[in-house]
């Protein structure tokens, strides 16, 4: 009978010990790329449509274990937004009218994650979300064609699109040992108008698609 306590006592231990190493290691760090696809989302009827355009982000991300299987995530993020929209025109002789928005902001997101362990170092995970984007630059473009001439004129919006903008996200991703890709779909919560969009409500939306590695754990 004594011999049989000992066994389990010893056995016991080294599930301890890889318990606590594990719990050891919750806060983690990674960089992150992405391909981002950009579009303007609106219900105004007064446009025909809102060419998709792609782009780079940069990130550097942070992730905390706040239980099994919830990971909060947060980082930072620069990104280049930019989208191109075509208007219907009643201006006598005028064939196209083009408007062209981009801005380039700073994104600090906030992430919660839930993990579906698929092996002892792969999960897949599904997430929701908040951002806030420092937007440090905004600018809109409007070319004009015309039968016999075209127009072009731009401007800085940076102060009718908002310096910090809030929105939500949702993503769903997978990570084997410390890589990791994931899809996200964000758009803005509050709009803004333009003159040259005929008071339309704009707001910008987007996916991503992530590649991250980790590159810290503590």
């Amino acid at each position: 009978m004594l011999l049989l306590c000992m066994c389990l006592v010893l056995g016991a231990e080294p599930v301890g010990d890889e318990k606590t190493e594990t719990s050891d290691q919750r806060f983690k760090l990674s960089a992150l790329g992405s391909l981002d696809v950009f579009s303007i989302y609106s219900k105004s009827r007064h446009y025909e449509n809102w060419k998709l355009k792609s782009g780079i982000g940069y990130e550097i991300g942070a992730s905390y274990e706040l239980a099994p299987r919830w990971i909060l995530h947060s980082g930072i993020k620069w990104q280049r937004f930019g989208s191109t929209g075509y208007y219907y025109h009643t201006e006598p002789y005028l064939l196209s009218y083009r408007l062209r928005l981009k801005s380039e902001h700073v994104r600090f997101p906030l992430e919660l994650n839930f993990c579906f362990p698929i092996g002892k170092e792969d999960e897949i995970f599904a997430g929701f979300g908040t951002y806030i984007d420092w937007n440090y630059y905004g600018e809109v473009a409007v070319n004009k064609v015309y039968v016999s001439e075209s127009s072009f004129t731009q401007r800085v919006i940076t102060n009718a699109m908002g310096n910090t903008i809030p929105g939500w996200q949702i993503a769903l991703g997978s990570k084997a040992d410390k890589n990791s890709v994931e899809l996200r779909y964000w758009i803005d919560i509050p709009g803004f108008s333009l003159p040259e969009s005929g008071k339309d409500f704009l707001r910008r939306s987007g996916v991503e698609l992530v590649f991250g590695r980790e590159i810290l754990q503590f």
